[in-house]
Order: C-alpha cells, then sequence, then structure tokens
C-alpha cells in the first residue's frame, strides 16, 4: 500500500503577495487540523527577511497545520518549524534531515520521473509534481504521464498546479497523487470554502 503524505493540503505562500495573508486567514477560519501544510516560500528574501515573514505568517497559519520552510534550513530550525521543503536543484534528504530535530518533515519538488525516483530513493516524506494544470511560463503535464510517475513512485506525490476546485483536486487524487498544493488558486474568494469541505470530507 502507497504512503500517505503527511497532509491532505499543502498552501504555497509568499507573505509579500498582496492579498495572499488575508486569504490564508480566510482559510484558517473554515480549517483546522494536522491535514494542512503551509510552506513559506520566498526564495528572494534574506534568511533575516525570512524570519520577519514567518512570525506574520504564523499569525494566520490555520491551526495544528505543519509549516515546513522552502529551502532554508537554519531558518526552519530557528522558527521551530516541522519541516523543509527542499527544491528540485536543492541538497539531498539525508542532508537536509540530518540538519533537523527527529521526526521532521522532509519533501522535495520534483517535475519529472528521474527526479522523482532519485527524491523517493532518498526518503522524501513527499514529492511535489507538476505542473498538472495551466501555470504561467510552464507547460502542463500530461495526465497519463502523471499517472504512470504517480503509480512508479514509491513516495507519496503532491499535486501542483491547475487545481482550483474540488472536482480538479479529486481529479488529481484518481490519477494518483496523495495531497493536493494551492499557490495562486488560494488567492480565489471561493477557495477556502470548496478547500474545507474537501478536506472535511477525506477520510482520515
Amino acid at each position: 500500500m502507497r504512503r500517505r503524505a503527511p497532509f491532505d493540503a499543502m498552501l504555497v505562500v509568499d507573505p509579500r503577495t498582496p492579498g495572499v495573508l488575508d486569504a490564508l486567514a480566510r482559510v484558517s477560519a473554515l480549517v483546522s487540523g494536522e491535514r494542512i501544510a503551509v510552506q513559506l516560500r520566498a526564495k528572494d528574501a534574506s534568511d533575516g527577511e525570512l524570519l520577519v515573514l514567518a512570525r506574520q505568517l504564523a499569525a494566520v497559519q490555520p491551526a495544528m497545520s505543519h509549516l515546513v520552510v522552502n529551502g532554508r534550513v537554519a531558518v526552519a530550525r530557528a522558527i521551530a518549524a516541522d519541516g523543509v521543503h527542499v527544491p528540485e536543484s536543492g541538497a539531498s534528504v539525508d542532508d537536509v534531515r540530518a540538519a533537523l530535530p527527529t521526526g521532521a518533515i522532509v519533501g522535495c519538488s520534483c517535475h519529472d520521473a528521474a527526479g522523482v525516483v532519485r527524491r523517493a530513493r532518498e526518503g522524501a516524506d513527499y514529492v511535489v509534481l507538476g505542473p498538472l494544470g495551466d501555470v504561467p511560463g510552464k507547460p502542463a503535464m500530461a495526465h497519463d504521464a502523471f499517472a504512470a510517475i504517480a503509480d512508479a513512485s514509491s513516495a507519496p506525490i503532491v499535486a501542483l498546479g491547475g487545481i482550483a476546485s474540488a472536482r480538479e483536486a479529486d481529479g488529481a487524487l484518481a490519477l494518483g497523487a496523495s495531497a493536493i498544493a494551492l499557490q495562486r488558486a488560494l488567492l480565489a474568494p471561493e477557495t477556502p470554502t470548496w478547500l474545507a469541505a474537501w478536506l472535511a470530507a477525506r477520510p482520515r
């Protein structure tokens, strides 16, 4: 039986994006629980700036949700985050895990089968794969290719890109994803409502 991701939905957030903290607060008002992860992603921020952004995020983060920091192990340790999300060209899972407390979440981004196989062998807790749908500047993966990679992966697959409704979230799961990730869709006014209902309907 394929492992399940440590969460059902990951919200990828740069707190500097206009409206994103308000959007996260709306989700927080409807959803609480450990089946949500929030990824703090601000690649061009310094470590000091990222610490400030983390405090802003904490003020509206859904209760009991996991917090993972994109790429910055030192920042993750400083704020006692739940884990680190490793970019596609980032350090190995073993190296990141060795620098974090026992039980920390370590996930990765991948865009092809070879990357997924490598990160799964390294022991990633999840692998974000996509884009599954249209994303500005990036071609969408063919659904059959996504399904084949997900089926062959020993690591839980998290689908990113083109998911903006419960129907599209269910479609990602039907292709073999274990969870979904939202970034631009988080800003849509209807997202908190459908996401809360979708999460409530998922078996624990």
